[in-house]
């Protein structure tokens, strides 16, 4: 299987990050330079960049990436990754913040919007892991300890970038979680159904828009 590194852009903004000198938005510019061009290219994806989890944030924190999905039932886009970088060599004490920045952003979006699962991603330069959000739990995919440098894999390599991409697939086949429903009775059509900020979806799968 071809490597995206064979792309020359590709491979250049790879390079940016190796140096020793480098800093936090060569990472920036690698990961989003895969994640527009390579992963998340179809239409229903938005790739946003420094912004809050959740919009009472605005001002006091910022997600690197955040990947989201638009889902056409409710008519909004949910979170399907949160992703924090930095730069490509960093002290362990700034890769257990790191870490605690995607946990504390998935828990903020979470409980605001009643979801029961999000995916985060950490990155220290062109090395990444992933992570899994639901209630009362903060899981490394990986299943290794939290904090752990030899658990981030490194893109540049095969095994590495077969391992990243992989994961990416995995959580675009698995799509975003949508909040918890409600059912409702509806006397009229005698059918249950629940709300959405778009439509009625009825249990039968009738969608009837507001």
């Amino acid at each position: 299987m071809p490597s995206l590194l064979d792309d020359h852009t590709t491979k250049y903004l790879w390079q940016q990050v190796q140096n020793v000198d480098s800093y936090e938005n060569a990472a920036q510019s690698f990961w989003h330079h895969i994640y527009t061009k390579s992963v998340f290219v179809d239409k229903q994806y938005i790739v946003d960049y420094e912004v809050p989890p959740i919009p009472e944030e605005q001002g006091k924190r910022k997600v690197d990436q955040v990947v989201k999905e638009v889902n056409s039932n409710w008519g909004v886009a949910f979170v399907l990754i949160f992703h924090e970088i930095k730069r490509n060599e960093i002290p362990i004490a700034e890769l257990e913040y790191v870490e605690n920045q995607a946990f504390n952003a998935c828990e903020s979006y979470c409980h605001k919007y009643n979801i029961k699962q999000v995916y985060a991603q950490t990155s220290v330069g062109s090395r990444a892991r992933f992570f899994k959000w639901t209630p009362g739990t903060w899981s490394p995919v990986d299943g290794q300890a939290l904090g752990l440098f030899t658990a981030y894999m490194e893109f540049g390599d095969p095994a590495g970038e077969t391992y990243i991409l992989r994961w990416l697939q995995y959580f675009k086949d698995q799509g975003v979680t949508t909040p918890q429903i409600t059912w409702e009775w509806d006397p009229t059509r005698q059918k249950h159904f629940y709300r959405t900020p778009a439509n009625f979806m009825y249990q039968d799968g009738t969608m009837v828009k507001r």
